[in-house]
């Protein structure tokens, strides 16, 4: 039914001689894509393989969701479906409780209409509940968890667009929705596109547009009192230019680690009318959102400055310095290549690159998550598709951390770019949001799994 090609270079270990590799999956009959990974280490179930979600697209898309070791065996593979429209964007495991794994993305049960789903997992082949949510509709929905615990009752969380930002905290049995709210900048054309939570605090980062002029707005905000802002700012450069986050699938577009908090947040800028786009990161407080670093950068490649995007990051859970790592993406005119900096964890600046290319005739990548928690590698999970492809495919990457591994494996052709960095000259603005609150109740959603075999083809190098 499928094939999965593994690329394994010998020459990247990790933590206990752990290789660095790359995974293709294939479904012969319906396009298939990977958008999230989580690495299993909670203290309770936490067994160090990851867990990749994303759809299978079928007459309606199903969620897929598989378990993986470390050395790329796969260990047991799953598809939510029950003849409804269920994929998964996101993937996270309850770290401080009982190592339960939840997804989120969208749903729509028998009967019912497309709204943000989240199930719950005891393991990825068992599932213990699956709701409904109505905050947008559509794909919007980021799903995480959310360590806020009232009465001792855990809660996990949902953030969308329902004609503005819209957040959602959700008891993690399922069973309930708390504290709906949804807020506004009073812009047009706005997007929730991902958010984390900052200590005592909700902080979520949309894209907007305020009299033609593409924007990233992060609105901060404590969950027990959301009837107002801790604080929300803008970002933005001053025409022609424009300065947007990602579109979200399953990106996490904001991270905060530490106390006092420091993070940040992805974006991409561009000059109207050209094809040059420069990938950008700000690091930022999380006590007032004042930027802690302004760095932007592209890629040099012979003298000819290619489409630089940034996509998504996730902060290096296993170092002391806090190391950010960010996925993207270089375009050209018959390729699209996966690119992945590493940056200091505080001020953002960038200290190596590794960019894969997929040398086939049509050949793109697509990274739509990655996750870095322990050991000497991350992962990072998209699609794959080329012109002799007649269905895109599934990809997982194991990369080691320094991102110096280079060389030609089979038709991936791992490289360290030329980097050029700047200063983006980016404005910020103090924004008053307006918030409100709505009713969001749960409706059961999909609790059907069903069997999906693959094959495992090894290619050692």
């Amino acid at each position: 039914m499928s094939v999965i090609t593994k690329l394994t270079n010998l020459g990247a270990a990790g933590v206990g001689g752990e290789s660095a590799w790359i995974m293709e999956l294939q479904d012969t009959s319906h396009p298939f894509l990977l958008t999230g990974v989580e690495q299993r280490d909670a203290s309770t179930g936490g067994n160090g393989n990851i867990v990749v979600v994303g759809l299978q697209d079928s007459s309606g898309e199903d969620g897929a969701i598989m378990e993986i070791d470390p050395e790329g065996s796969i260990v047991s593979q799953k598809i939510q479906n029950n003849n409804t429209y269920t994929y998964y964007n996101s993937v996270f495991e309850h770290y401080y409780g009982n190592g339960k794994i939840y997804t989120g993305g969208a749903m729509e049960p028998s009967g019912g209409s497309i709204a943000q789903g989240i199930t719950r997992f005891s393991s990825p082949t068992s599932i213990q509940g699956s709701k409904n949510v109505d905050i947008s509709g559509g794909n919007a929905g980021i799903i995480k968890y959310f360590d806020l615990t009232t009465n001792n009752v855990p809660y996990v969380a949902v953030v969308g667009s329902r004609a503005a930002q819209a957040f959602c905290i959700i008891r993690d049995d399922l069973s309930a929705t708390a504290y709906a709210r949804s807020w506004s900048q009073g812009r047009t054309s706005s997007y929730a596109r991902g958010y984390c939570q900052n200590y005592l605090d909700v902080t979520c980062v949309s894209e907007s547009n305020a009299n033609g002029v593409g924007k990233v707005d992060v609105c901060s905000f404590p969950v027990l009192n959301t009837s107002s802002t801790s604080w929300a700012k803008g970002f933005y450069m001053p025409s022609p230019y424009i300065f947007n986050c990602p579109d979200s699938i399953g990106y996490q577009g904001i991270k905060f680690w530490g106390y006092p908090t420091v993070g940040a947040f992805v974006g991409n800028t561009n000059v109207f009318n050209t094809s040059i786009g420069n990938a950008v990161l700000v690091t930022l407080t999380g006590s007032n959102g004042t930027k802690n670093g302004d760095p932007t950068w592209i890629v040099n490649e012979s003298g000819t400055y290619r489409q630089t995007q940034a996509d998504g990051l996730t902060q290096d859970e296993a170092s002391s310095t806090k190391e950010i790592f960010v996925f993207g993406q270089v375009n050209a005119a018959s390729t699209t290549d996966a690119l992945f900096t590493r940056h200091h964890g505080t001020n953002g600046s960038l200290q190596q690159g590794l960019q894969v290319r997929n040398s086939d005739s049509g050949g793109y990548l697509n990274i739509f998550s990655i996750v870095a928690k322990s050991g000497d590698s991350f992962y990072a999970v998209g699609r794959v598709n080329q012109t002799s492809y007649s269905k895109q495919r599934g990809i997982i990457m194991k990369l080691p951390k320094d991102l110096l591994t280079t060389g030609t494996f089979g038709k991936y052709v791992l490289s360290n770019p030329t980097i050029s960095t700047s200063n983006m000259g980016l404005y910020t603005e103090n924004l008053s949001t307006s918030i409100n609150t709505f009713s969001a109740a749960t409706v059961d959603g999909s609790e059907t799994l069903s069997s999906y075999s693959t094959t495992n083809t090894l290619q050692t190098l």
